[in-house]
């Protein structure tokens, strides 16, 4: 790898042009050291400015100080400007259920994003966000894909160039790139989690990749060029998808936010299943706003609607559920509705669990098992007849009898909230949770719900 190598690739992808501004996420890893090297030797021959960017994650202490530090000096020395910020990823990661892994990409993203919005702002000119993925990283990626289950989008792993986002590194390997600042006489900070193999991708990079080696020295090489070719493949299929949906799916919007989205089944079979899928997978996203967690076993299940008989319905990632009613497929997002004459808010949020015991010591908000929801989730004043299940035997209480012996105020009972889904009662914020709806060993999902009344919750 040399210089001209990485100007052909940025040209060839269309990723700098004159007059751009580079917004680059530094870290003080050799990948990022590295593109900022790189930038820098090439700012002057195509004609851009460069600002680094360095988040620190407070999550490795004086490690993470040391990369900071290192990152400063780095730009000083090469005359860029930098902005450096300090995020309490853990305590992101504990509040919103992420993993400290998914809440650190997404703080680290939406940083570059505010720096480029900046400028764009300031100075009307073109940004570009540079990040310093390279070969390997997109092998790690297509492989991590596959194993958990994918569509041709994922078996393309990484692209170049992504909106605003662009990989100035993505052709070269990890072995280049060390080499390449060996030459330099450059030195690069190491992460210690990287070495470690608690990180589903570690394991990938320091077992799986060494294992494929072993099998055929050019297995990174070999992979990263079937992922670049079915990245054409998938241009073709995401193009095709794309039109059917503009011609033929309709979708309801509320308060700017897509809520469903339904299309016609008679010619949605007339797509290949390739095209079928990355339609389903465009529709998804459209409502959740992003792809990830969507496996290729969610979009079984919609497709498996599609050829079967009306009436049916599945439950997706991001409280999204998709149905056929005729000879339409309709995928929306289950909402958690608020009949007329409950006060107070509700609150909810959906999160993936990993382990970690989950459990709440305030009676106004429950955790419980997303998966165990049937429909939509609603609140509403208590009906007649309601009852709840109070033991793992499915044993039942009526509300009515919850009320008198819990010494609820009879008003208070008329119009005490019950969050209930198309099933039965699940809970009744400030007296009793549903044991049919908790969590259990075999959860993977869970749901916090939340209860705020104005003025302060009774009894809290």
């Amino acid at each position: 790898m040399n210089i001209k190598d990485i100007e052909s690739f940025i040209r060839d992808e269309g990723m700098l042009k004159e007059g751009d501004i580079v917004v680059a996420g530094i870290s003080g890893g050799a990948d990022s050291v590295c593109l900022l090297h790189v930038l820098n030797s090439l700012k002057d021959v195509i004609g851009y400015d460069i600002h680094a960017v360095h988040v620190n994650h407070m999550i490795r202490g004086a490690e993470a100080d040391r990369d900071e530090e290192f990152v400063k000096k780095l730009c000083e020395k090469l005359g860029i400007e930098i902005s450096a910020f300090h995020i309490d990823i853990p305590g992101i990661a504990k509040k919103t259920g992420m993993s400290c892994e998914e809440a650190g990409r997404k703080e680290r993203y939406d940083a570059f994003a505010r720096i480029a919005q900046d400028y764009v702002k300031n100075t009307g000119r073109r940004v570009r966000i540079a990040v310093a993925h390279n070969k390997d990283d997109m092998v790690e990626t297509v492989i991590f894909n596959m194993a958990r289950g994918t569509s041709l989008k994922g078996l393309a792993g990484i692209r170049p160039v992504r909106e605003n986002i662009i990989r100035p590194l993505l052709f070269a390997g990890r072995d280049e790139i060390e080499s390449y600042l060996e030459e330099l006489g450059e030195s690069y900070c190491t992460d210690s989690t990287n070495l470690e193999d608690d990180y589903t991708r570690n394991r990938i990079r320091h077992v799986i990749i060494p294992a494929l080696k072993d099998i055929n020295q050019g297995a990174v090489d070999h992979i990263y060029s079937a992922a670049r070719d079915t990245e054409d493949v998938y241009a073709g299929i995401e193009k095709k998808a794309a039109e059917y949906l503009a011609s033929f799916s309709t979708q309801s919007i509320q308060d700017d936010i897509v809520t469903a989205v339904s299309f016609p089944i008679i010619p949605f079979e007339l797509l290949s299943d390739a095209e079928q899928s990355e339609a389903v997978l465009a529709a998804m996203e459209k409502l959740a706003g992003k792809r990830k967690d969507i496996t290729r076993k969610h979009i079984d299940m919609v497709l498996d609607i599609t050829r079967g008989s009306s009436g049916r319905s599945v439950h997706l990632p991001y409280d999204i559920s998709a149905r056929r009613t005729g000879d339409t497929l309709i995928l929306e997002v289950r909402g958690c509705e608020d009949n007329q004459g409950i006060e107070g808010t509700f609150k909810k949020e959906v999160f993936e669990l990993r382990g970690e015991t989950h459990f709440t010591k305030n009676k106004y908000t429950e955790i419980v098992d997303y998966d165990k929801i049937k429909g939509v989730l609603r609140v509403r004043k208590p009906e007649t007849g309601d009852s709840i299940v109070i033991n793992d035997k499915g044993g039942r209480k009526k509300l009515s009898k919850l009320f008198t012996d819990l010494k609820v105020d009879r008003v208070m009972r008329e119009s005490w909230p019950v969050v209930v889904d198309d099933r039965d009662v699940i809970w009744v914020p400030g007296l009793r949770l549903s044991e049919a709806y908790k969590l259990d060993k075999s959860s993977t999902k869970a749901i916090r719900l939340e209860y705020i009344l104005e003025g302060g919750n009774p009894d809290e």
